[in-house]
């Protein structure tokens, strides 16, 4: 174990871990951050990494820990080291079936003569922090440390992963953001989960951008109503602001467009068209690639084959979660000709 305190300027960790289930208290998270660090300097910036995943061992020095939780940090920080030996991270991939529920570290040892902690990670979480050639959410750890609120912490992180996604355009659902927060059983009323969650990171996060303090900030807006409601988030940073507000409107007029399209097809069932609406907008990466489809579906197929088709690329072609029986197994074979 090397006894170099060096942390990287910016932090990157898998998506999964980002959107994972954690139950983290803002000086657990910190001393998250400073760990997640070392690691990283280990396993990346010193190219040792050869395939094989174990457990690593890495060096906390005392000042570090003041940052992490002020003068007090001792008994506060020791406190959130063993907590952290006992939180879990949660980690579930519906597409694959995958899941996973792991103790971030496995030990903390604090060595009087080199005044630090020597901490243990689980080889279990390394591959969420080490291998990141894709989906990866990378940050600012200096930024995520100086957030005092959890949620302030948890939002960035989250807009720090969709910043350049979609012009920084992204939806949550209620149930959604209770199943990354573990709050299922608190804020029972969603007006008081948007009021201490969502609200309190807006604030902070807004303030310390407008100081220079913070890389990014977010809008929000609720649509619908109780445990049904979506939150639809903007995020801003001094890079994309213009580039922001030109994909919001082609994703919303494309949105529009298929809605539109739909309407007419399928005038006996708006419900239909309804649902589908709601579903581009909880899944706006794939919009553009629906609207080309469909427009190619018009200009290929004939008027009354049309909407067969289209139920069928809507199940199938974009697994938008509305399940439609196909009508007949031809249109499958058809279907290539619009490729």
């Amino acid at each position: 174990m090397e006894e170099n305190t060096n942390l990287p300027d910016l932090l990157r960790q898998g998506n999964p871990i980002t959107e994972g289930r954690m139950k983290f208290s803002p000086t657990e998270k910190n001393i998250y951050y400073l760990v997640a660090g070392r690691v990283r300097k280990e396993y990346v910036e010193r190219e040792i990494f050869d395939g094989h995943y174990c457990n690593l061992k890495v060096f906390i020095p005392d000042n570090y820990l003041t940052i992490a939780a002020d003068e007090d940090h001792t008994q506060r920080a020791r406190n959130a080291l063993r907590n952290l030996r006992h939180r879990d991270i949660e980690i579930e991939n519906k597409d694959t079936g995958e899941w996973l529920n792991v103790g971030f570290i496995n030990y903390a040892h604090y060595l009087p003569s080199k005044k630090g902690y020597e901490v243990e990670v689980s080889d279990q979480i390394m591959p969420y922090l080490v291998e990141l050639s894709r989906n990866y959410t990378e940050y600012e750890i200096a930024v995520a440390i100086s957030l005092q609120s959890k949620w302030s912490k948890e939002l960035y992180e989250l807009c720090s992963q969709y910043k350049s996604y979609q012009g920084g355009f992204f939806f949550k659902t209620v149930s959604q953001l209770r199943d990354m927060w573990d709050l299922k059983d608190k804020y029972p009323d969603v007006p008081k989960l948007e009021k201490y969650t969502i609200a309190v990171a807006y604030k902070e996060l807004k303030e310390k951008y407008e100081r220079g303090e913070c890389d990014l900030w977010f809008e929000y807006k609720k649509e619908g109503r109780g445990e049904a409601a979506t939150y639809k988030f903007y995020v801003h940073t001094h890079e994309n602001e213009e580039t922001q507000a030109a994909a919001f409107k082609d994703i919303h007029e494309k949105s529009i467009a298929i809605y539109k399209i739909l309407k007419k097809y399928f005038k006996r069932d708006p419900k239909y068209c309804d649902r589908t609406y709601k579903a581009l907008e909880l899944s706006p990466d794939i919009v553009t690639p629906a609207f080309e489809k469909i427009m190619k579906i018009i200009g290929t197929y004939k008027a009354e084959e049309i909407a067969p088709v289209l139920r069928f690329v809507r199940r199938e072609g974009f697994k938008l979660k509305l399940v439609i029986p196909v009508r007949t197994s031809s249109h499958k074979e058809r279907l290539r000709l619009a490729d």
